[in-house]
């Protein structure tokens, strides 16, 4: 999945925390069949509990604003 954001030759050295926290939290958001099409952000959130997500400083994505692609990136810059 993270390809999918960013693909081969992207040149990393750019990329801000704020750009890997965007991918992270997108993917994040994104339903797994493995997880009964539940996302892993909500099965973290139903076994660890909102203080570690917090912690983390992850946060979930509303389905219909999950991007994966390359746009999710440039399009923040």
């Amino acid at each position: 999945m993270l390809r999918m954001v960013l693909p081969k030759k992207t040149i990393f050295e750019f990329l801000t925390q704020w750009d890997l926290r965007s991918i992270v939290d997108h993917i994040n958001s994104t339903p797994r069949e493995i997880l009964g099409g539940h996302t892993p952000y909500d099965v973290a959130l139903e076994n660890y509990g909102i203080d570690i997500l917090k912690a983390l400083q992850l946060r979930p994505i509303p389905p219909d604003e999950v991007n994966l692609t390359p746009k999710l990136i440039r399009f923040n810059r």
